[in-house]
């Protein structure tokens, strides 16, 4: 089962630790607020939507130019990603 906090802490763990997904997402939205990045999830099996939003969430106030690139070998998730932008 895909647990979107532990990929969102994952993502973040290398400078903090945090013990709910609302915390994590906060972070991740301040850190990125304004500011241009690339994330690459590779392989990505899980067809939920409301799980991807839940992910999606800090990343919806980026910088210009931003990215998030995601790869998949299932045509059905790469449908549903298509209409998911940042």
């Amino acid at each position: 089962m895909f647990d979107v906090k532990l990929v969102t802490t994952i993502i973040f763990k290398s400078a903090v630790d945090f013990s709910t997904l609302d915390e994590a997402q906060k972070a991740w939205k301040q850190v990125l607020t304004s500011r241009r990045f690339l994330i690459v999830l590779d392989d990505i099996w899980n067809d939920e939507y409301g799980v991807w939003n839940q992910l999606h969430q800090p990343f919806q106030h980026d910088g210009k130019g931003s990215r998030m690139i995601i790869t998949t070998r299932n045509e059905e998730i790469a449908r549903m990603m298509n209409n998911w932008r940042t």
